[in-house]
């Protein structure tokens, strides 16, 4: 596999992970029975710091999945070499 696909692959796992943690959020939300406009607004307002709760729902999941497949991929380079 060459770098090219290597990178799309990853682009892809890493969309696929943003919008899934996003869409996951969001059900949650609506489920809670609070706007779903409370939880989007945030995310894609500029001004907002880097700190709040919507924004840091989205990046600590993230890093948990990517911690996880990296860990994964660690295993399986082990067991080949």
């Amino acid at each position: 596999m060459n770098w090219k696909k290597k990178v799309a692959k990853e682009w892809i796992w890493l969309i696929c992970t943003i919008g899934g943690i996003i869409l996951l959020g969001s059900i949650l939300f609506i489920g809670a029975g609070i706007k779903l406009e409370e939880f989007l607004a945030p995310l894609f307002d500029p001004y907002a710091p880097w700190d709040n709760e919507a924004r840091l729902g989205v990046i600590i999941p993230t890093l948990l999945v990517y911690f996880i497949r990296s860990t994964i991929w660690s295993i399986k380079e082990l067991r080949r070499r």
